[in-house]
């Protein structure tokens, strides 16, 4: 997919995610292979923020969290995958120790940026999916952007491709499963 239609795509998520928060509503379940929403922490782990996996709390910020994990999935063309089981000991990870997916060398440092916002540990920090909007209008636009996103399509193709070492899972783990909370005091 070429960048112009990876930052489109992108805008299109954030921009309906904007249409949802400005209505006072939260997802909640934001990932790849969208479903129903759930009052219990339920989904697919990756895409779950912290402080819905510790504490059970949704807010707006935690569907930017999961659209931080949809970025990484879009860059990489694969699925976000940890060399931990699926599991309390990944929750633990993820919760206590800030465990996110790995960035890639040579990835471009606007969108390693804007990702990282994504996902900040305390959601006070996140941006908002206006301001989201906003970052893809302005870099869908601006020639120097999209030219440092393009230089670094195929070092990153390379590098995807030779990766073998990286935990992959089975399509059956990426369904949705009720979580416990953790309640891990930080």
């Amino acid at each position: 997919m070429k960048w112009k239609d990876k930052l489109t795509l992108l805008h299109c998520i954030a921009s309906d995610l904007q249409i949802i928060h400005s209505h006072g509503l939260i997802h909640r379940d934001l990932h790849s292979a969208l479903n129903a929403v759930r009052r219990e922490v339920y989904g697919i782990l990756p895409y779950i923020a912290p402080e819905a996996l510790n504490i059970g709390y949704y807010s707006t910020a935690s569907d930017i969290y999961s659209f931080g994990i949809i970025m990484w999935e879009i860059l990489y063309g694969k699925s976000v995958s940890y060399n931990l089981e699926f599991g309390s000991q990944l929750q633990i990870e993820i919760c206590r120790n800030n465990l996110r997916p790995t960035i890639i060398e040579n990835t471009p440092q606007c969108y390693i940026n804007l990702m990282k916002k994504c996902w900040e540990r305390d959601p006070i920090n996140r941006p908002s999916a206006t301001k989201v909007c906003e970052i893809f209008a302005e870099w869908l636009i601006d020639e120097s952007i999209l030219l440092e996103l393009t230089k670094s399509d195929e070092l990153l193709r390379n590098y995807v491709e030779s990766t073998h070492n990286i935990q992959t899972y089975s399509d059956d783990i990426y369904k949705n499963s009720e979580l416990k909370e953790l309640n891990i005091n930080e």
